[in-house]
């Protein structure tokens, strides 16, 4: 995430050619990194709904995600109106845990039909009727047409690899209790185990410090030049 974000930055301030970060390989390195961002989140999700976490935990985690969308949503629309954020991975997020209890009731559906969602969602991305193309519907992603945005993380297709997520924690979820508490230990692994906890703080922090550190750089090695 990080270095896709550090690479869109220097294409922003000048020092990337911009048809690097738009050309085929870039935007599928995107789409990997996105997927991965959801499947983690699925298999939070669902042992969360191992857990029985109830609706109020996940009322709290949707209302905190809305939060961090809206901060988003109004930072980008003051610095890009043209490409702000209206929905993105964090809305996406959000959406998915108002679904909290419905993740808890596909503990007892079987693995396929939550796979089934997930390829009918990925399937079904931009191949809707012109009357699900109106803006105020474009976070189903079933309209042909693709929004000008920043971060667009619509539900069809990205609610494939969520969905792919949930299942697979769900089989974590069933794993030894000494295979679960084998995590890696050290000085090395304090810095990843305590950004996988603050992945949120992260995530909000690290493309504003990225981007300053970025642009300093790049003012320097200008002005050294």
């Amino acid at each position: 995430m990080a270095v896709y974000h550090g690479a869109w930055d220097l294409a922003l301030l000048g020092a990337l050619a911009p048809e690097i970060v738009s050309a085929w390989p870039f935007l599928w390195f995107r789409s990997a990194v996105l997927g991965a961002f959801l499947l983690l989140a699925g298999i939070g999700a669902a042992l969360a709904a191992q857990r029985r976490a109830g609706w109020r935990a996940h009322a709290r985690r949707a209302a905190i995600l809305a939060a961090c969308a809206a901060l988003i949503s109004a930072g980008s629309s003051i610095l890009a109106p043209q490409v702000a954020v209206h929905f993105g991975v964090l809305h996406c997020l959000a959406l998915l845990a108002l679904l909290g209890p419905l993740l808890e009731a596909s503990l007892r559906l079987p693995s396929w039909s939550l796979l089934a969602l997930g390829l009918a969602a990925w399937a079904s991305a931009g191949s809707g009727p012109p009357a699900v193309d109106a803006p105020w519907l474009a976070w189903l992603g079933l309209g042909p047409s693709r929004p000008s945005s920043l971060d667009f993380v619509p539900l069809a297709p990205w609610l494939a690899p969520f969905c792919a997520g949930l299942v697979l924690g769900r089989r974590w979820a069933r794993l030894p209790p000494a295979w679960l508490g084998a995590w890696p230990s050290g000085a090395w692994a304090r810095p990843l185990l305590w950004a996988g906890r603050h992945a949120l703080a992260v995530y909000l922090l690290h493309q504003p410090l990225l981007l300053g550190a970025l642009a300093a750089a790049v003012a320097l090695a200008a002005a050294l030049a």
